[in-house]
């Protein structure tokens, strides 16, 4: 399963944001680890939690900039953050029932998430942010 990986085209051009999602990939990349590892279910359970609670923090955070801003597209964005968190819970179900999500559908979901909600929907507000 492969880990994930920064790199400049995930960059969005906003060291508050772009050090966010660093933290984000390491998180990602310690909840892939203990899946590869098949750690217990208190290591699994405790770095999905790190996971969870740094994308709730992340999420406002990234919010409350978009809204200092005055970014035009802020409702629609926080309406994507809702789902990807919901998608974290319902990930995290499917872990703790075992053999009902594989490390590869894991490892599929995380670099989707990550990366195409980076590239896609948080490289606008670089822009626009530069734009101002």
């Amino acid at each position: 399963m492969p880990h994930l990986q920064w790199t400049e085209d995930l960059s969005v051009g906003l060291p508050r944001i772009d050090d966010q999602h660093k933290q984000l990939i390491a998180i990602a990349n310690k909840l892939i680890d203990a899946i590869i590892d098949n750690e217990t279910d208190g290591v699994l359970a405790d770095v999905f939690t790190q996971l969870r609670a740094y994308v709730d923090s992340h999420f406002k955070d990234e919010e409350a900039y978009m809204e200092e801003i005055g970014y035009p597209g802020l409702k629609d964005h926080a309406a994507e953050h809702a789902i990807l968190y919901l998608r974290t819970l319902t990930l995290k179900r499917l872990l703790e029932k075992r053999n009902a999500v594989t490390p590869q559908d894991v490892s599929l979901f995380l670099t989707e998430w990550i990366t195409s909600h980076i590239m896609n929907s948080d490289r606008q507000i670089g822009i626009f942010a530069r734009s101002l």
